[in-house]
């Protein structure tokens, strides 16, 4: 059997110009490609259920059958209405029974149920650990799900699967924090005991079914669980990384940055679910521990270039978790310009070393004549071209500085400036 289509007709009233199989009655109609081509489950048989075939040919041969273990019998009690335009034959069909139509010697073939005889009875629903209980629990059915099991015209026996509907709460992470989520999954039934995955948060699972009640419209049978109680555990890192803004440090963290120029003073979030109790940070320096921590959130400053993990384990006495971010912190490097024009139009008017990754910095500007004319520690930060408040004159000034990388280089700068207004 290569495909299913399960459709529903309630009550038949629209008849095809050509010809048509159709019934009459509650139904649901699960189409086959294979030996068997339809499967008519009906709400329930009584006098009015019937099951036509109809042709605006009506001198077509039709004929009825039924079979069983590999024998097909003429079916006899068979009504016929026609008229110049149209033949119409049908039947009131029986559970659980394979039939035949032949119309000038072309066959289809189904089966038929009575849906009210195949109602699932249950004496008990049970949720429990299973063998790997922080991933999946046990869910179990005590009780009788009668199996729709149909023939082929040869004799072959088949299993048509009922769908049920086991719905239960979770935990979802949507990006910021953790939220519950109402989960549904289609269990094929039988088997009556199945894993489905943890919950995070506790909560009573319901199993609803099958397809073809829904289907039909009828009263799906329901039954609810006792609350499980979860041992399992998540966990989400998310960050915050102290903002820098000056134009002239290349690679600058925003609060979202968890690479570029250091230092970097990051802020690092567990976000555990309800049930973790301890928490272990380590942070690996290109693939070396360095540090742990024991804190649900912790803060860590960044100041020397390379490769980090920053990993977080949450556990319980039963279940534990994990989860990693890499931080990348890169090489240093500065360059000092060669002209600045402090003539207030806002563009260069400032002397500043575009840079990266510096961590210590030492900068002094002097004239001609080594008269120390201003002096700064923040590669940020700049000479405005002013001496003791008033504007210095045009003309060629000169700087020392001395820095070092977070990869540990030393830079001892030296050399003049152009000062242009």
């Amino acid at each position: 059997m290569k495909r299913i289509i399960l459709s529903v007709i309630m009550i038949i009233s629209v008849v095809a110009s050509f010809a048509q199989l159709y019934a009459v009655g509650q139904y649901a109609e699960v189409s086959l490609s294979g030996d068997v081509n339809h499967i008519y489950i009906f709400g329930s048989i009584d006098d009015q259920t019937e099951i036509h075939y109809k042709s605006s040919n009506p001198t077509v041969y039709i004929q009825w059958f039924t079979y069983l273990n590999g024998t097909r019998t003429p079916l006899t009690s068979v009504s016929t209405t026609s008229s110049p335009s149209t033949i119409d034959t049908y039947f009131k069909p029986q559970n659980n029974t394979g039939y035949i139509v032949s119309v000038d010697g072309k066959e289809t073939t189904f089966w038929v149920y009575d849906y009210s005889r195949y109602l699932f009875t249950s004496n008990s629903f049970g949720v429990s650990d299973a063998d790997s209980p922080c991933e999946e629990v046990s869910v179990s059915l005590q009780g009788v799900i009668p199996e729709f099991t149909y023939q082929s015209p040869t004799g072959r026996i088949v299993l048509l699967p009922r769908s049920y509907e086991l719905k239960y709460t979770t935990l979802s992470w949507n990006g910021e924090n953790w939220e519950n989520k109402d989960t549904t999954l289609n269990m094929s039934v039988p088997p009556l005991h199945f894993q489905v995955p943890v919950p995070l948060t506790n909560t009573a699972f319901t199993l609803t079914g099958d397809e073809y009640a829904r289907k039909m419209n009828l009263q799906p049978g329901v039954i609810i669980s006792d609350e499980y109680k979860t041992n399992a555990v998540k966990c989400k890192i998310t960050t915050l990384t102290a903002a820098r803004s000056e134009l002239n440090e290349n690679e600058r963290p925003d609060t979202t940055t968890l690479s570029g120029s250091a230092p970097l003073e990051i802020q690092f979030f567990g976000n555990p679910t309800p049930n973790v109790r301890n928490f272990l940070w380590k942070i690996y320096k290109d693939g070396n521990l360095m540090l742990t921590r024991t804190t649900q959130d912790h803060q860590y400053n960044f100041t020397e270039s390379g490769n980090y993990k920053v990993k977080l384990q949450v556990s319980n006495n039963f279940c534990t978790d994990s989860a990693f971010v890499d931080v990348i912190i890169s090489e240093s490097q500065i360059v000092a310009p060669k002209i600045f024009t402090p003539n207030g139009d806002g563009f260069n008017d400032e002397f500043r070393v575009a840079y990266k990754s510096i961590i210590e910095f030492n900068a002094t500007i002097i004239n001609r004549w080594g008269r120390v004319l201003f002096k700064w520690t923040d590669p940020a930060k700049g000479w405005d071209g002013k001496i003791n408040g008033k504007p210095a004159a045009e003309g060629t000034y000169f700087y020392i500085i001395t820095a070092k990388g977070s990869d540990g280089k030393i830079y001892p700068l030296k050399g003049h400036i152009n000062l242009l207004r």
